[in-house]
């Protein structure tokens, strides 16, 4: 159902719903659904943007092997969102993500090794 209103399929678009839906799965340990969650967060669509939140619900989705949710821990990680910045922890979740084929995720691989950024340059 979230997905539903996340694109307007079949419903009139509306994150405020789409949100709901989410976290009713995302409690039952649907990890699209922490996924998605975590996106709304992150991005502030239907509901207020909150890093710290969105973290939480990556991570969950994450510890599940989510490759998406990974690379964005990673991403929040790598730029102190809701987490103290942590470029070791930034490659954790990116390499995790792109081992399992994620293109952004061995691009950002990448980044961190081009700066030095928690890896060796």
């Amino acid at each position: 159902m979230g997905l539903l209103y996340v694109n307007g399929q079949g419903v009139t678009r509306d994150y405020k719903e789409a949100a709901k839906w989410f976290r009713e799965a995302a409690k039952q340990g649907n990890a699209t659904a922490q996924y998605s969650l975590g996106v709304m967060y992150e991005n502030g669509r239907g509901v207020p943007q909150d890093y710290k939140e969105a973290a939480k619900w990556y991570r969950k989705a994450a510890d599940q092997g989510d490759a998406a949710a990974q690379s964005n821990l990673g991403s929040l990680y790598a730029k102190g969102r809701g987490v103290t910045r942590d470029y070791k922890r930034a490659v954790k979740w990116f390499l995790k993500a792109a081992n399992q084929g994620l293109p952004n995720a061995q691009f950002n691989m990448g980044f961190m090794y081009h700066h030095g950024w928690g890896v060796p340059q």
